[in-house]
């Protein structure tokens, strides 16, 4: 699947974002972003390479950046691409990470 990301597929990028972000500060987790990857891509993000997955999440450490949020995933690899839609903005918002 290539164009636009959905609502849907937004959210569930959120949803694997704020996953990620949780073990990531969890001691006793052990950090697995690919096992992550490829279990999100079961569901809604199935359309999408992991590729693009790993890009969007670097859109969305830009966008908690925009909005002042200092706990992001930079230093988990996943740097700040900029050039990220309005829509990934509003679904970081709507769901509070």
């Amino acid at each position: 699947m290539s164009g636009a990301w959905s609502d849907a597929e937004n959210d569930a990028i959120c949803e694997l974002y704020a996953a990620i972000l949780a073990a990531h500060h969890d001691p006793d987790v052990k950090l697995n972003k690919a096992a992550m990857i490829r279990e999100a891509r079961l569901g809604i993000l199935g359309g999408r390479s992991r590729g693009s997955i790993e890009a969007k999440l670097m859109n969305l450490t830009a966008v908690l950046k925009s909005l002042g949020c200092k706990n992001t995933l930079e230093h988990a690899g996943y740097k700040a691409l900029s050039g990220f839609q309005k829509s990934l903005v509003d679904a970081a918002q709507r769901n509070n990470i």
